[in-house]
């Protein structure tokens, strides 16, 4: 089935990225097409359900909270360009302790704030003050140095210089920190799924930052965020497709001209 010229544009993945992606594609005015192999759009965001033992459960496959969801947060401000905002509410986890991390001898629990989370964790390990703030300094200065580059281009970044590319493990090493408070500090590579030899430092200094903010969870669970993305590009005349996989890019002079699915 031949669509040629159909769509100004098309979208492969129907996460959050994508999604937020053909939105804002469809809010310019582009006829858009979203095509995703599941058969449930949302990546991420998707919920299942199951009932077990006489009860029904949600399950999260990745959404379990969001950081920077407050009124004026990154997250809500994507929203607001989409008229999205006040369709998505955001409930606000324990910011005394949105994360617990167990393990055998103690049990900690991660705050919002730097400063909080800092004396937290020294408060745990009191004999490691020094190297923890070392460490805390080089975390919170990585993201302003990121951002100001980004957005301004020409930036004094000596932190990011240092240490952004950096594997984790090298900060670690360089604070003399005891393998017990690594890994408290580690515990935010759950998230993004390496180990501090694999990761960089200003990738972990991101993420710790995004949540230092707080945490929260969107009201209804996290279907709601792809569904309230799904009704922005088909209220513009645009289409989300599901089990529709793409097998081919089809590139034409070095152009994307298309794309070719599994079924034809």
């Amino acid at each position: 089935m031949a669509l040629k010229n159909a769509w100004d544009a098309i979208v492969v993945g129907s996460g959050p990225g994508g999604l937020t992606c053909a939105a804002y594609l469809s809010a310019l005015g582009r006829r858009v097409l979203v095509l995703e192999q599941h058969d449930l759009a949302g990546g991420n965001c998707q919920v299942f359900r199951r009932h077990l033992g006489g009860h029904d459960y949600e399950f999260d496959v990745g959404l379990h909270y969001l950081g920077d969801s407050g009124p004026t947060g990154s997250i809500p401000t994507v929203l607001r360009g989409l008229g999205l905002a006040d369709r998505i509410t955001f409930r606000d986890l324990d910011p005394d302790g949105f994360d617990t991390l167990v393990f055998p001898d103690f049990t900690i629990r991660v705050p919002a704030g730097w400063d909080a989370y800092r004396d937290r964790v020294v408060a745990q390990f009191p004999d490691e003050e020094e190297g923890l703030d070392r460490y805390f300094a080089v975390l919170r200065a990585l993201p302003g140095e990121a951002n100001a580059l980004m957005v301004g281009g020409e930036a004094d970044a000596p932190t990011l210089l240092e240490w952004g590319l950096r594997p984790l493990a090298d900060l670690f090493a360089h604070c003399g920190l005891s393998q017990e408070a690594i890994a408290v500090l580690d515990h935010w590579s759950g998230l993004y799924g390496s180990g501090p030899q694999e990761s960089t430092a200003v990738m972990h200094a991101i993420i710790a930052h995004h949540y230092m903010h707080g945490a929260c969870y969107p009201e209804g669970g996290g279907q709601v965020i792809p569904a309230r993305l799904v009704e922005v590009v088909e209220s513009l005349g645009g289409e989300v497709r599901t089990l529709a996989k793409v097998d081919e890019i089809l590139v034409d002079g070095g152009t994307v001209a298309g794309v070719r699915l599994r079924v034809g």
